[in-house]
Parts: C-alpha cells; sequence; structure tokens
C-alpha cells in the first residue's frame, strides 16, 4: 500500500564539505499539496529540494518518495514521477521552445528514442497549458526570463510528473510575470492535482499562492502551518534578522509582510 504522503523526510541532515545545511529535519507534503520553502539565503531552501530529487542524498536520516528512497527508484522512474525546475537552465546550443519542452519526454521514450504520437499529445498539451504555442518556434536563449520560465515548467509538465519541485519560480521577473508565473502553479495544481514545493524568497508572494509554508531556520524546520499562522512579526523579526511588520490584505485571504521604514513618511496634504 502506497503511502498517502507525497514526499516525506525523517531526521534528514546534510552537510557540503563538512560545514552543516541541515540537520534532524522532517517533514511530510500530502499528494496533492501546494507548498512554498522560506528562508533567509543559505538557509537550505535549494539544497532541500535537491534531497527531495534525488540529487543529493543525506548524510543522516532518508528520504522518501511514495514510501520508497530516490536511491533505489531506477533513474527513468523517478524522472517520470518526479520534475524539478531549477533557477538557472543553460542552454548551449540554439535549441528552439519546442525542442527544449521535447526534452521532458526523455524518461519516456523507448529504446531507440523516437517520439511516439502519445509523446507529441503530452508535449502538445505542456505547450497549451503553458500559453507557450505562439513562441514555440523561437530560440529558447532568445527569450525574457518570463517566457523561460514558461518554457521551464512546459518541459517539466511533459515529463507528467506527480510532483513539481520549483526553486525561484519568480526571480529576477517583474511583477506582473511573477504572477502569471505563480497563477499558472495554482492552476497546474488544483486541476490536474501535482503535488507542488517551491523555494520562493518572497514572504507575500508565498503568502498569496501557496496553502502551507515552511520556513527553515538553525537548519531546521522553524514554522509550518498555513500563512496567516506563521507570518507572524516577532517570529519572523528573529528569523530575518530585522524589523518587520505584519498587516491584512484588505480582502483577508493573506497577510503582508513589509520592512519597517526608519524615517517618518511625510503628511499627506488635505
Amino acid at each position: 500500500m502506497l503511502s498517502m504522503s507525497a514526499i516525506e523526510l525523517e531526521n534528514v541532515s546534510f552537510a557540503y564539505n563538512g560545514r552543516p545545511v541541515l540537520a534532524g529535519l522532517s517533514l511530510r507534503v500530502a499528494r496533492g499539496e501546494r507548498m512554498a520553502l522560506l528562508g533567509p539565503n543559505g538557509c537550505g531552501k535549494s539544497t532541500l529540494l535537491k534531497l527531495i530529487s534525488g540529487i543529493l542524498t543525506p548524510y543522516a536520516g532518508c528520504v522518501l518518495l511514495n514510501g520508497r528512497r530516490p536511491g533505489t527508484i531506477p533513474r527513468k522512474e523517478l524522472a517520470r514521477s518526479i520534475a524539478m525546475v531549477p533557477q538557472e537552465f543553460v542552454v548551449p546550443f540554439s535549441f528552439t521552445v519546442r525542442e527544449i519542452i521535447e526534452l521532458g519526454r526523455t524518461p519516456h521514450l523507448r529504446r531507440w528514442g523516437n517520439y511516439s504520437f502519445a509523446d507529441q499529445r503530452f508535449i502538445d498539451e505542456a505547450v497549451e497549458a503553458t500559453g507557450v504555442m505562439e513562441i514555440s518556434h523561437r530560440v529558447f536563449n532568445e527569450l525574457s526570463g518570463g517566457e523561460r520560465r514558461r518554457v521551464m515548467i512546459a518541459m517539466a509538465l511533459a515529463q507528467q510528473p506527480e510532483v513539481l519541485l520549483l526553486d525561484e519560480p519568480t526571480q529576477q521577473l517583474d511583477i506582473s510575470r511573477q504572477g502569471e508565473i505563480l497563477n499558472l502553479i495554482v492552476e497546474l495544481n488544483t486541476s490536474r492535482g501535482i503535488t507542488v514545493v517551491a523555494a520562493i524568497h518572497d514572504l507575500n508572494l508565498a503568502a498569496r499562492y501557496f496553502d502551507r509554508v515552511v520556513i527553515l531556520h538553525g537548519r531546521s524546520i522553524a514554522a509550518d502551518g498555513p500563512p496567516s499562522d506563521v507570518l507572524a512579526a516577532d517570529f519572523l523579526e528573529n528569523v530575518y534578522g530585522g524589523p518587520l511588520e505584519v498587516r491584512e490584505f484588505r480582502d483577508g485571504a493573506s497577510p503582508v509582510v513589509l520592512p519597517v521604514a526608519r524615517w517618518a513618511a511625510p503628511e499627506r496634504k488635505a
């Protein structure tokens, strides 16, 4: 019988060249859940995603995907069940958008590597779902940051994953493109039931688009729960090391975290 959790971490510890990054971390992510990883730079968000994906192996504790250790799952099978969208995706050749998305079908290809009709259908669905049809003929390296993000997500969708991991999906995007990418992620999660775990540095975006936030601090989990419960000013000041205030968004749906200004705002004239 399969575990009800898509992802389980039990007392996981990891270090780079003897420098501890995570220690004794335990976490469970249910199937179909949409969760954001938060925390200061260097707290281990990207490392945690790499541990979940099987790119890295913990030196203590265990990671389980549907009850199995990533290291025991054949690489092709693992790639069919979990997809990761990294911060950077370097393409050394002039691949078109369509060719990049086709790479997502690699784990499903048969021995001779030809795309079947089914493969083409899943590629077409990924193109349509991410709205990149109009740019599918263009060279990937010539795209804007927001367009590249969409293409990378389309490539991940072509894998037909059960779990989608995203490392800073809104990094270096303007505010409108950030909304487009996160709305797309929410739609994929709600309509397809894909389990989503995203490392995000923006607390307000996490609060707005994710049902659950996990904050890393002190090499482990400092808080875990709905944004309205977790994002408290006193707690966040301790984690981020600076004065912050938390306000309620006008629709009451999510809190808004702001730095405390050190100067008085000018009075408005009547």
